[in-house]
């Protein structure tokens, strides 16, 4: 899928960086060999899954959240712009139960004026 996107879009997989755990699905030589002859840059976490949990969980919400939009994105200035907004979203708007129901950036804003 990510190839026939790229194809869209005009661009290729030469010099992106993918990264993932070490399940063995990623690890494969099927999976290795496409990407390797694409051009892209394996890399791959330390300790699977466990090796940072907070982003895997960031990126899971964030992929399920706003897939539509990711997938109707026209040209990767468009992507850029959408991942810009969510982020900005995630980060300023979005309440985050973990977090007492707010956004993560008022509580690091409260913090520095009590600082």
């Amino acid at each position: 899928m990510a190839e026939r996107t790229l194809a869209r879009l005009r661009s290729s997989l030469g010099g992106v960086v993918v990264h993932h755990d070490r399940d063995p699905v990623f690890t494969g030589y099927a999976w290795t060999g496409r990407l390797l002859s694409a051009g892209a840059r394996l890399s791959y976490a330390l300790r699977g899954p466990r090796d940072n949990p907070e982003m895997e969980s960031f990126f899971g919400r964030f992929k399920v959240e706003n897939r539509s939009l990711i997938l109707d994105a026209g040209s990767l200035e468009e992507l850029a712009a959408v991942v810009r907004d969510r982020i900005r979203y995630y980060n300023r708007v979005r309440r985050h139960s973990s977090l007492g129901d707010r956004p993560p950036l008022t509580i690091i804003e409260d913090f520095c004026r009590e600082g």
